[in-house]
């Protein structure tokens, strides 16, 4: 059986924010989430070990978050149900986030993109999203590959409007 949901972070030359949204994470989830970093262009090294995250650094590719992200998100799509990106900036307030995340994934049929509310576009733009792994594995993508780093958050909300 697939664990639940892969908490995506993308992160490059800030450990210190990346180590911000891995604590948000640790303090806030129901257990039904694990954290990942994503890594590019960085040494690994240089981010410290934080208990219960897992490291995938991507081949190098063009600059930005696109190929990394979706590297790892191909990668993570064949061992949980969904994939949930962030960024290295976010932070998690909400307790048991994940469990109410799965609720909206089990109402939706298992298909489908699930996002929070960030405290700034709110319901106008999921600054951070969870997409399901079938979607993932049918797209081939988590994040329109011609897209370099901006608009992506645009490009879930069309696609998920769409479904």
């Amino acid at each position: 059986m697939k664990k639940a949901i892969a908490v995506l972070c993308p992160t490059r030359n800030r450990p210190d924010k990346a180590k911000e949204a891995w604590q948000s994470w640790k303090d806030t989830n129901a257990g039904l989430s694990d954290f990942v970093y994503v890594l590019d262009e960085d040494d690994e090294s240089n981010y410290p070990r934080h208990e219960g995250a897992r490291y995938i650094v991507a081949p190098k590719g063009r600059r930005g978050m696109t190929d990394p992200v979706n590297y790892a998100a191909r990668i993570l799509a064949t061992e949980y149900e969904c994939v949930h990106f962030i960024g290295d900036d976010h932070v998690f307030r909400t307790r048991n986030w994940d469990r109410y995340f799965m609720w909206a994934v089990e109402e939706l049929g298992g298909w489908g993109f699930v996002y929070g509310n960030d405290l700034l576009q709110g319901e106008n733009l999921p600054t951070e999203c969870l997409i399901t792994s079938n979607i993932i594995r049918t797209l081939g993508h988590m994040v329109w590959p011609e897209l370099i780093h901006l608009w992506i958050d645009n490009y879930w909300l069309a696609l998920g409007r769409g479904l």
